[in-house]
């Protein structure tokens, strides 16, 4: 028998809209594809549930969706190759931003993975260099061809973490004689899954730390924020090439680490979106155990502190119940900090902060320790403005209780940090506040995306939903003070604070204090031991903070 192909005609050549298909038509315009899937569709309806086939058939490969009893049908799988700098340098290649190349791998080489369940993949056919690369996934929702970066967003289903496996020694074979990658990196089992987790539940995802671990130990690690095009673009790109369609995934490229694995190796992979991930890097206090010691020894050096300096305590400046500030003059006072206490806006006391006075009191700073009204009986929106009512009220009226604040550097640790933070993205001259008084900030382990908190357990007293996490994020709004902020933390931080200085760090350059290249992460300390190098008049942490006011 022989097949003679019909003399169909060629789609004429039209303009098109902003989202691909040709202007004054539907938004499935027919195309020569179009019709035949058309025809197709018409043939299947017909059959029904008659439908026989020549061989047996396979179900659907599929992904299930978190926190549901659906499934994601998968259609294609298309992935970006090097799309991290690190990852390209690693793998001899130029980091320079040019236009992201594609592969493709069989939608059945899937293998969906739902946690706490461990996923098992038997080692390929033919390599002895079997390697993992962990990436963020993208379900597409809807069709789209040609789509403009600004639009590509509606597309998305949501998203997942993947990890694209590959056979590195067929792929560098292949990549040597300039052959298809197909070989090394499409085959059984290439491409693992965890489930998908909607838009509607966590969002358009830019920014986060990806992870990967082998046995236990930290393998890949890199920033969502650092590829080198992101997921807008990454759509823009391919959507040239390829009409994407609901039930497409995209595996975006991985960060550097990439390694071989072995028989019996564990592969955790995770972003930063997930619960479990969340709860281990933002529950402090599960993290680390030795911190009621460190409570109790603040407590002890505040109440010595308290008891050896002039102080005037719990002076009001605002009608909450808590809006209270204890002020420590200085005898010759040269400027003034204010100092706004952590615990995670629904703990601790300025009483238990009064240990950090007397180092810079000793220096002529005059020193303003804040209390505020605590969630859940207050809201973190709250709680920003009782601590911008304490600058207004200082400013105004600290002289006369000792503390003048001509020259005023705002800190804090933890919650306190992000506080510091909102107040530099605050509009002072709409308040009718001087900001020329504000010379400078310092934020001790702060929390400045507060969108991974949606996740964990204690949102249920912060009461946070996605709008507000990130209205009250301050790495998405924009610096309003033109003044030196100093971003430090424990060096043994988890890896999501350490990610929040750095984060903040890139995102506000103007606010970058001349002398540093970066945030200030002090060796051998946590979360709660750094705070006491920042009461310690030897310590880096202290001498940076006396530099923004000598500086000025």
């Amino acid at each position: 028998m022989r097949w003679t192909p019909s003399r169909a005609r060629h789609p004429t050549v039209s303009p098109t809209r902003a989202d691909g298909y040709p202007a004054g038509s539907s938004l499935g315009a027919e195309t020569c594809e179009h019709a035949a899937r058309r025809i197709l569709d018409k043939l299947m309806t017909a059959a029904g549930a008659s439908m026989k086939y020549a061989i047996p058939a396979w179900d659907c490969p599929s992904v299930p969706i978190a926190g549901g009893a659906l499934f994601y049908p998968v259609r294609h799988i298309y992935c970006v190759g090097r799309n991290y700098a690190e990852h390209a340098r690693e793998m001899g290649g130029d980091a320079a931003k040019e236009p992201p190349f594609f592969f493709t791998k069989s939608a059945d080489a899937i293998v969906p993975v739902v946690p706490p369940d461990v996923g098992h993949v038997q080692y390929p056919l033919a390599t002895k260099n079997y390697h993992h690369e962990i990436e963020l996934v993208v379900a597409i929702g809807a069709r789209g061809v040609r789509v403009a970066p600004e639009r590509a967003n509606a597309l998305i289903y949501g998203y997942a973490v993947g990890l694209d496996m590959t056979r590195r020694d067929l792929q560098a074979a292949l990549r040597e004689i300039k052959r298809p990658w197909d070989l090394g990196k499409s085959f059984a089992q290439a491409a693992p899954i965890a489930p998908i987790h909607p838009v509607s539940e966590v969002g358009y995802v830019s920014r986060g730390r990806i992870s990967l671990e082998v046995n236990g130990a930290i393998r890949q690690q890199g920033d969502l924020a650092d590829m080198i095009w992101d997921v807008p673009h990454v759509l823009h790109f391919l959507s040239q090439y390829y009409e994407l369609l609901p039930g497409d995934l995209i595996f975006t490229g991985t960060p550097s680490g990439v390694g071989a694995v072995v028989a019996g190796d564990e592969n955790p992979g995770m972003t930063s979106s997930g619960a479990a991930f969340a709860e281990r890097e933002y529950n402090l206090r599960a993290a680390f155990p030795d911190h009621p010691q460190w409570f109790a020894r603040w407590a002890d050096d505040s109440e010595r502190s308290r008891t050896s300096m002039r102080v005037v305590r719990d002076v009001r400046y605002g009608p909450g119940p808590k809006q209270t500030v204890d002020l420590f003059p200085a005898e010759r006072p040269r400027g003034a900090l204010l100092f706004i206490h952590g615990g995670y806006w629904r703990a601790l006391d300025k009483d238990d902060h009064s240990f950090i006075a007397p180092s810079f009191v000793a220096e002529g700073i005059g020193v303003a320790v804040v209390n505020y009204d605590l969630c859940p009986g207050v809201r973190i929106a709250h709680i920003v403005e009782q601590c911008r009512q304490a600058i207004d009220w200082l400013t105004r009226e600290g002289e006369s209780h000792g503390v003048p604040a001509r020259r005023l550097i705002v800190g804090g640790h933890s919650a306190g940090g992000h506080l510091t933070a909102m107040m530099f993205a605050t509009d002072w001259k709409a308040r009718g506040t001087s900001a020329g008084a504000i010379v400078g900030g310092v934020s001790i382990s702060g929390v400045f995306d507060l969108q991974p908190l949606l996740k964990v357990s204690f949102n249920s007293d912060l009461g946070l939903d996605p709008q507000s996490a990130r209205e009250l994020s301050p790495i998405h709004l924009d610096p309003r003070l033109d003044v030196p902020l100093l971003l430090a933390a424990g060096a043994n931080e988890t890896s999501e604070f350490i990610r929040q200085s750095r984060g903040l760090w890139q995102s506000w350059p103007r606010c970058r204090p001349r002398t540093r290249n970066g945030p200030l992460f002090v060796p051998g300390k946590h979360h709660f031991s750094v705070l006491t190098e920042f009461a310690d008049p030897q310590s880096e942490l202290f001498a940076a903070t006396m530099d923004i006011f000598d500086s000025e």
